[in-house]
């Protein structure tokens, strides 16, 4: 039986030739898009994975807090004591801090001499110092905010995660090397507050070596790191000022569990401020809003789902394709063979002995594609593969038994 279905394809080989490629190319291009599909769900759990995501305590409207009010010391403790639950630790890999302090830098001339006044002193100017353990904390510096960084050759932004004394310059001073700065601050030991003769005036005074500059025309601040700028609060007894706190999250799949600490302690940024009630730890309102900026994990999210969208609608076509090249292939066959099966119909075969010859004809042509295409793509997707050939038999069968109920002697008949 097998090598009459053979002998039988070789009589008509452009036709089995066309059926057999058919099914191959199809086959690959079945593989191929099944191999698409892994690629890009593995690419996305990798980079899912990657994206940093960023929360940050903000005030109600989503703006930051300013320097002078600062953010509660209860709120900074979720982010790095612990004591408090819900907090945030479980869900940290990287908390990122902001805050300032006054103070004044000595000028020098172009060949690095003080400046001084004609009374002999060294001459200074005011200017706010600034420590940051990265630029998440100090949007003002980055090209979406405006600003841009310049780095020394050599550096880079992991710098302000370190203690030394570097900092970041406006544009302005950016041919300075080195910056003389000092900071004072008044000090009352306990139990004399008040009392500004028995006041103490701490100073600080160090010199920072740039590392970089920015371009800002509305700001003049200078950058250092945070944990510098931490030691000299520490030296001069002086509380921190928190003005910015956020962290990244250290596993993008605990998201869900993230917000859900975050409704705990947070309302959600509004542009109108209005005041969420809280009603919790002695508070009616909400005192602060948390931004989560997971704008890059939610666009990857849409990226995938529309290109896994595409991927299915291709399948979807080389499916249709399937059944509609195994209905057309029927079609023809029974129309190029109608005298060959009414004579197999005059010698007694039955409907079904006939249906299967022909459709055991075609479907080793199939057959062959498929194995012909499934090696050369390495048989990727081998379910979709078999779901391929079988949709395909379905519309060579509907073909198959739709004409060969109507009567070819008949049809012969009006064909002559």
């Amino acid at each position: 039986m097998f090598k009459n279905m053979i002998r039988r394809n070789l009589r008509q080989p452009l036709s089995a030739l066309a059926v057999l490629l058919f099914a191959a190319v199809l086959t690959v291009v079945l593989c191929h898009l099944h191999r698409s599909r892994q690629e890009e769900l593995q690419s996305y759990e990798e980079t899912y994975a990657s994206v940093p995501v960023f929360f940050k305590v903000v005030n109600l409207d989503g703006s930051k807090p300013t320097e002078y009010t600062g953010i509660s010391g209860w709120t900074v403790d979720l982010f790095l004591d612990g004591k408090l639950t819900p907090n945030f630790l479980p869900f940290t890999e990287e908390t990122h801090i902001r805050i300032s302090h006054p103070g004044r830098y000595y000028l020098t001339d172009e060949y690095g001499l003080p400046v001084r006044n004609k009374w002999g002193e060294q001459v200074t100017r005011e200017q706010t110092t600034t420590g940051i353990s990265s630029t998440r904390v100090a949007e003002e510096l980055t090209e979406g905010w405006g600003g841009k960084i310049y780095w020394n050759e050599g550096y880079d932004e992991s710098i302000l995660l370190s203690d030394e004394f570097v900092c970041l310059v406006p544009e302005s001073m950016r041919d300075k090397q080195d910056l003389d700065l000092e900071y004072l601050y008044t000090y009352w030991p306990t139990g004399i507050v008040g009392d500004l003769g028995g006041s103490i005036l701490m100073r600080e005074r160090h010199t920072f070596r740039v590392v970089g500059y920015y371009t800002d025309p509305g700001n003049s601040r200078i950058y250092c790191p945070y944990r510098t700028m931490e030691g000299i609060h520490i030296a001069l007894r002086k509380s921190k000022v928190i003005e910015e706190i956020g962290a990244i999250l250290n596993d993008n799949t605990q998201l869900p569990q993230l917000r859900e600490v975050v409704d705990h302690w947070f309302a959600k940024p509004n542009p109108m401020g209005e005041q969420t009630p809280w009603g919790r730890y002695g508070y009616e309102y909400y005192l602060y809003a948390m931004d989560i900026d997971d704008t890059m994990l939610s666009s990857l999210e849409t990226n995938l789902k529309n290109s896994l969208r595409l991927n299915q609608l291709s399948t979807a076509v080389v499916f249709a394709l399937s059944v509609g090249t195994g209905f057309l292939t029927g079609f023809l066959v029974i129309r190029s063979r109608k005298r060959e099966i009414a004579l197999m119909r005059t010698m007694g075969a039955s409907h079904p002995g006939i249906f299967a010859e022909l459709a055991l004809e075609q479907m080793l042509c199939v057959v062959l594609g498929i194995v012909l295409g499934g090696s050369y793509t390495l048989w990727h997707p081998v379910q979709k593969l078999a779901l391929f050939g079988g949709i395909y038999f379905v519309g060579l069968s509907i073909a198959l038994i739709v004409f060969l109920r109507k009567n070819l002697l008949t049809t012969i008949k009006e064909d002559e």
